[in-house]
């Protein structure tokens, strides 16, 4: 998506827009940044289940039926999409459905070797084969690196490489006060480092806790297995105790 300029004048714009339009996954999400945004950064601060909107459940674009349906026709007639189907995918819907479809996309094809290969070492090497389980570790491994580079190369190809870093302020967050950011001059939302502090110490009780109970725990399995190979005598002894307990 074009970058917004003040220096470029409209015909400039205009240009960039035409050379890289605008998708429209791209005007759903700043139509949604709009809507969902707070009043102070220029949006309607509407958000579901929260304060006044309380009675809102979920704000979603409605679906175009006659291009879903359309859609669904035209890959009836393939087994796989192709890259073109992928970025049609982009376009449309954005990059998470996008990748999610890459995805299996990958997934589906790489597929077709293990199941081949796994019918003909059924008919071929008999059960529990080390030759197949040997092969089947090394296909995961290869299909598992294949997919983290074409992950990346759709990354850098649709311009979101490390997006997944950056964060968005939570309109449930409660903070203690605003205040302006000396470097930026923006008025952020300042939260107590100490009541940081002090709710991330409320995880020490429920660590020792565990601790305490898992310790118990072994304890107990220890002292039962102690005591039925040292001290009991009584019936289906040789049956409790294991048997390298009972060749010591």
């Amino acid at each position: 998506m074009a970058i917004w300029d003040p220096d470029i004048n409209s015909e400039q714009r205009s240009e960039d827009f035409k050379d890289e339009p605008v998708t429209e996954a791209e005007r759903l999400r700043l139509v949604y940044l709009l809507i969902t945004k707070p009043r102070n950064e220029a949006g309607a601060g509407i958000t579901p289940k929260v304060g006044h909107w309380k009675f809102v459940d979920s704000i979603f674009p409605l679906h175009n039926h006659a291009f879903n349906k359309s859609w669904i026709k035209q890959w009836s007639t393939k087994y796989f999409l192709d890259e073109q189907d992928i970025d049609q995918i982009r376009d449309k819907f954005g990059e998470k459905v996008a990748f999610y479809f890459a995805f299996l996309q990958s997934y589906s094809r790489f597929l077709l070797f293990p199941a081949s290969f796994g019918l003909g070492a059924w008919l071929l090497l008999g059960q529990f084969s080390w030759l197949y389980a040997i092969i089947n570790s090394l296909w995961s491994v290869v299909f598992f690196e294949y997919w983290k580079v074409k992950e990346i190369d759709l990354a850098v190809q649709w311009g979101v490489r490390g997006v997944s870093k950056i964060q968005r302020p939570r309109p449930q967050f409660l903070f203690d006060r605003e205040a302006q950011d000396p470097i930026t001059g923006e008025i952020v939302k300042v939260y107590s480092p100490f009541k940081r502090l002090a709710h991330q110490l409320l995880q020490l009780p429920f660590a020792v806790a565990c601790i305490l109970v898992l310790g118990g725990l072994i304890a107990s399995c220890f002292a039962i297995e102690i005591f039925i190979s040292e001290v009991y005598t009584g019936p289906f002894k040789q049956y409790l105790v294991s048997h390298d307990a009972s060749a010591s």
